[in-house]
């Protein structure tokens, strides 16, 4: 049942048998379509482990990821230095020294012009919140930019 999956798990996580990302993925698998049971679990995690309730499971989201680079392959068949170029950026991402913000404005460019590969970006590597904050405020500045207009959510937040 799934209460004796979940039991187990957390037994793994109490005997230090499994770490708290391999606790997430596995109680995200397995309360998957569940919103009350995610809403719950979330109750105990700290913030920045939250189960978003849109999330997919961890092998739907693999499979998404693998189609979105299979689609970009073969978009730019007659230009692999675009795909190789691709690749480049998402491992200096995975190598912590991209911010997403950046990732996100290199790939701008790279797919100008492919807007519906630029909206799937969006939801294959999405931006989590406070992380593009800290990232940016440890990237180097090349010159100084103009804060950007906040959206009429935070002005009616603001007030």
């Amino acid at each position: 049942t799934v209460y004796n999956k979940f039991l187990d798990i957390m037994k793994g996580f109490k005997a230090q048998q499994i770490s708290t990302k391999a606790v997430i993925d596995k109680v995200s698998t397995l309360f998957a379509g569940h919103k009350d049971l995610i809403l719950g679990f979330n109750a105990f995690l700290p913030q920045d482990y939250r189960i978003q309730e849109n999330e997919k499971a961890p092998e739907q989201q693999f499979d998404s990821a693998y189609n979105y680079v299979a689609r970009i392959k073969q978009r730019f068949t007659d230009q692999p230095e675009v795909y190789k170029q691709f690749l480049v950026i998402l491992q200096r991402y995975k190598d912590g020294s991209r911010s997403i913000a950046h990732v996100k404005d290199q790939v701008a460019q790279l797919f100008q012009g492919h807007d519906d590969l630029m909206q799937q970006f969006s939801i294959f590597l999405p931006e989590k919140p406070g992380e593009a904050q800290q990232q940016r405020a440890e990237e180097p500045t090349k010159s100084p930019q103009p804060p950007s207009p906040a959206r009429p959510a935070e002005k009616e937040e603001a007030r």
